[in-house]
């Protein structure tokens, strides 16, 4: 009775084992067609941010130096502004000059509000990018649980399978 019983639990105990290892193939089968398409995302996103970073480094310089030309442009838009009301007369190419830093100065201004967006747009894809780092993360956790669950089931299938010989031996 007690070899009946050992053995229904070792038939039991050994489809589940194959019903997990067929779950845990599966998996890994999914699993390794996830990481290499994820290897790939991976490999093109992070050189992806590698230019896009270089380019925000470009960016940001740029924009100073823009910032830097408006300050110098509204500066000189008020010196010739003081200096044209000082001077009487015909002053038509101070005044020419004078529309003409103004449309540099916003061109400029348009110029700074266009790398501003762009920098942002930047940084979106960068946590885009760690969000999938962290995905990954937690399958390979989810993977490793997985193999430790089968693992420990062969385990206890090797002990049945020894404690069921040895009671047919005894």
């Amino acid at each position: 009775e007690e070899n009946g019983e050992l053995s229904y639990k070792v038939r039991d105990l050994s489809n589940r084992l194959t019903q997990l290892q067929e779950a845990l193939y599966e998996t890994t089968e999914e699993h390794e067609n996830s990481l290499a398409a994820w290897q790939q995302k991976q490999s093109k996103l992070e050189s992806e941010l590698g230019t896009t970073v270089n380019e925000k480094k470009y960016l940001e310089e740029h924009h100073l130096i823009l910032q830097g030309k408006i300050s110098l442009l509204e500066d000189q838009i008020k010196k010739l502004g003081e200096g044209s009301r000082q001077e009487k007369g015909d002053c038509m190419g101070d005044v020419l000059k004078l529309e003409e830093l103004n449309q540099e100065v916003s061109s400029l201004k348009e110029q700074t509000l266009s790398l501003s967006k762009q920098i942002h747009q930047l940084e979106n894809e960068k946590k885009k990018l760690e969000e999938l780092e962290t995905q990954r993360s937690r399958f390979e956790n989810e993977k490793s649980q997985l193999q430790e669950i089968v693992t420990n089931l062969q385990t206890s299938l090797s002990e049945m399978t020894f404690q069921k010989e040895r009671q047919e031996n005894e």
